[in-house]
């Protein structure tokens, strides 16, 4: 959604992104889970060199794992195909809605690329903060 502190002169501060995390599942059942969080710049651009790596080697694992431990995801790819698992969680009454072995394949991780490509190009790392 934007920089949480967008006019601050706090260097540990500059990287913080404002950002929704969204998870459904429909089998079985139908489940979706919304979550309002803070993520690191560096957190979405480390997951977005993992992910073009699985696109250009079709083999290997991206994770995405969060300073906030309220959204992550992880990607398994061998030849091309795999799985991917992910939550979304909301820290302070610990309810999670986790999603576990979905089959993937390199296609729908170029759109991912791409869509990663976009909020990195949008929100660039300011401040070289990793937590």
């Amino acid at each position: 959604m934007g920089y949480a502190y967008p006019d601050t002169a706090v260097y540990s501060d500059l990287d913080w992104l404002d950002a929704e995390a969204e998870l459904s599942s429909d089998s079985p059942g139908s489940y979706s889970a919304v979550q309002a969080l803070s993520v690191l710049t560096g957190e979405l651009a480390s997951f977005r060199e993992q992910i073009a790596a699985l696109v250009e080697g079709l083999s290997g694992r991206a994770v995405l794992a969060t300073a906030e431990g309220q959204v992550g995801c992880s990607i398994t790819l061998k030849g091309g195909s795999g799985e991917v698992s992910g939550f979304v969680r909301q820290l302070a009454e610990g309810l999670e809605l986790r999603v576990d072995d979905k089959r993937t394949d390199q296609s729908y991780l170029q759109q991912s690329l791409r869509e990663l490509d976009a909020i990195v190009n949008t929100f660039p790392q300011r401040g070289g903060f990793q937590y």
